[in-house]
């Protein structure tokens, strides 16, 4: 018996063979592969130079080998199109026997692109068959991303010894024990995972955990392989490779997650504070026709946000309730007053902040930066100069040939990127700028997508200008 990698095994449903007629009980005819494998059914492949046929003898796959072909691969027993669960465990067996002592190759994987092996290559792809019946198995956590097709095939190239195969099994074992953590801006960055706890390898938590106002997002064993997000909070299910959860208010949390259902809470427990919200025909995406766009906090008393404004009215609201807001009759900053008459605001991009303390409203300019492989990388802004808050501009400044993007406040929420160079309009999360190796000493111009009916930041990058 060959026994692959071992791990701890999650049983959560009892275990049924993934492969269609694993023990050839139904199967009278193994089809020749004509260019694709049909899904769930067996195939048998020769290589140019190879030849053999495959049957089905008294429910037992016979497999003649002829021509043995230049490789092992070069004669295959296959059956693809098969699906599998990342965060679960399989269990592959199968009975062989051959007519004299021979190798033969195992490859369970990925069809196409790279074949990826489940299977550790180098210990469990050559096997030795004898004259006796033997139970071949092997165990593998499938860890990473679902590939788009995968394959199953048994290997007898390069020795002309006839083999026989019957009860190949997939079994599916259910999750297997893995680490689970947080990561984001509202924990330690995007480099580092701040791991969950679990009793039983399905429900993890954290209590009374701290968190900055920002972002995070769920994934396992520390890789970006397995994940899942979510727009809702504090509470909802999450999906697999799903958007970044926004973390508005900073407080202290007890988190929970289950890895089975992606079902996940946060419930507030110390230093909690109200939301704070901005809402009127001047804020999108709804234009006071929806819910409240929340504003962010670590201490609630100062609330921020940056955004795209219209032409129209805003006031503040507190917990989503119309009947606590806040008001104000000047612009760009004033003093509010409880259930006061909306802000009266002009069309622009602004970094908006209020107290809850002194009830101070300000509307500024925003910050405006360009980062990527261009420059120093996509951890640092470049920050661009302003004086009037639409128009921003670096002078004069070095470039590499590689890529950038604009964003604002030196962060994700409002960004901008294009296809164009040296110039274009940008548009909201678009591609990475291509900088071609002309570019030293450029000067940059960007301005206001107020500007713009389509609502794209305008960019230029040329040194006429």
């Amino acid at each position: 018996m060959v026994i692959g990698l071992m791990f701890l095994a999650i049983p959560n449903s009892k275990s049924q063979n993934i492969l269609t007629d694993g023990d050839f009980s139904t199967t009278t005819e193994i089809l020749p592969w004509d260019g694709w494998y049909p899904s769930n059914t067996w195939c048998y492949y020769m290589d140019w130079d190879a030849s053999g046929y495959a049957s089905v003898v008294d429910g037992i796959c016979h497999y003649e080998v002829y021509s043995v072909g230049s490789y092992t691969w070069s004669v295959q027993l296959i059956q693809a199109g098969f699906q599998l669960i990342p965060g679960h465990r399989y269990r592959f067996s199968f009975d062989a026997k051959a007519d004299a002592d021979r190798t033969f190759g195992v490859f369970l994987g990925e069809n196409w692109g790279n074949w990826t092996s489940l299977l550790d290559y180098d210990e469990t792809y050559s096997q030795n068959a004898t004259t006796e019946w033997q139970t071949y198995t092997f165990e593998f956590n499938l860890t990473c991303i679902n590939y788009y097709y995968y394959k199953m095939s048994l290997e007898l190239g390069l020795i002309p010894v006839k083999m026989y195969f019957d009860n190949i099994m997939l079994e599916d074992l259910g999750l297997y024990e893995a680490s689970l953590g947080i990561i984001g801006t509202s924990v330690y960055g995007w480099d580092v995972d701040h791991n969950m706890m679990t009793d039983d390898g399905v429900t993890y938590y954290l209590l009374d955990f701290p968190l900055v106002n920002g972002k995070v997002k769920f994934r396992q064993d520390d890789s970006w392989c397995v994940n899942w997000g979510m727009e809702t909070f504090p509470g909802g299910i999450a999906y697999f490779n799903g958007p970044d959860l926004i973390i508005y208010n900073g407080s202290n949390y007890d988190i929970t997650f289950n890895r089975l259902t992606a079902e996940y809470s946060f419930v507030c427990v110390n230093n909690c504070y109200p939301y704070l919200g901005i809402n009127g025909s001047a804020v999108p995406p709804d234009y006071g026709l929806g819910p409240d766009v929340n504003m962010v906090t670590n201490d609630g008393i100062v609330y921020q946000m940056a955004s795209y404004f219209t032409e129209g009215e805003a006031k503040f609201y507190q917990d989503d309730e119309v009947e606590i807001n806040w008001g104000g009759t000047t612009f760009p900053a004033g003093t509010a007053s409880p259930g006061g008459p909306p802000i009266p605001v002009t069309m622009g991009i602004y970094d908006v902040t209020f107290n809850m303390t002194t009830l101070e409203y300000n509307f500024g300019w925003v910050s405006v930066g360009i980062l990527g492989t261009s420059l120093i990388g996509w951890n640092d802004d470049i920050n661009m100069q302003t004086t009037d808050g639409i128009i921003y501009t670096l002078a004069d400044y070095p470039f590499a040939a590689g890529e950038v993007k604009f964003r604002v406040n030196d962060n994700w929420v409002i960004n901008w990127g294009s296809w164009e160079f040296p110039a274009g309009y940008g548009w909201q999360d678009g591609p990475n700028i291509y900088v071609g190796t002309n570019a030293d000493g450029t000067i940059l111009f960007t301005d206001n997508p107020s500007n713009h009916p389509d609502k794209k930041l305008h960019h230029k990058m040329g040194q006429s200008l």
